[in-house]
């Protein structure tokens, strides 16, 4: 359980994933995720979309750095490569 003020504090501290692309090869950067349900859509539609918006020779998913969280958004974005 955590308090109202962790809540707060967490939402004010949400990472977006971020990616880039180099000889058609996509690299996807899954920071931690703690936020808000809005914040989870985006998330996970940032990824989602990086994802299916192109036929990429490989994709590459750094969970580096990545601290954990609320899982549900990261694997949401990342279903379209997860059998």
């Amino acid at each position: 359980m955590i308090t109202p003020s962790e809540v707060k504090k967490e939402v004010s501290q949400y990472k977006a994933p971020t990616s880039s692309v180099k000889n058609n090869i996509l690299y996807v950067h899954l920071p931690e995720f703690n936020g808000s349900s809005s914040q989870g859509k985006r998330y996970a539609n940032t990824i989602y979309y990086k994802l299916t918006s192109k036929t990429y020779k490989g994709i590459i998913i750094d969970l580096r750095n990545n601290l954990g969280g609320d899982i549900g958004p990261m694997l949401a974005g990342i279903s379209p490569v997860v059998p």
